[in-house]
């Protein structure tokens, strides 16, 4: 399935500390969550769901959107990394 987060190339990809599962990564080209400047890969197979989280991907952590609470906001998780991989 072609999606808008394959139109557009991988920047990195990183490996999340807890689980040990690695997640490929992009730039945010939506227009949408300016305060988060990547879009990671989280679905292989997005069924009801769009495939992909807004992230902020740094050095050894990600800020991760997982969900928006009431008022509207995004509610962030903090996912450390053990690894982190980044393409020219």
């Amino acid at each position: 399935m072609n999606t808008h987060f394959d139109l557009f190339p991988t920047v990195g990809q990183f490996r999340e500390r807890t689980g040990g599962h690695w997640f490929f990564y992009k730039s945010n080209c939506t227009g949408e969550m300016r305060d988060f400047p990547h879009l990671v890969r989280v679905s292989d197979d997005p069924i009801n769901d769009w495939g992909f989280r807004f992230a902020r991907v740094l050095k050894t952590v990600a800020y991760v959107v997982v969900d928006e609470g009431a008022d509207g906001q995004p509610i962030v998780e903090k996912w450390s990394l053990t690894a982190q991989n980044t393409y020219a």
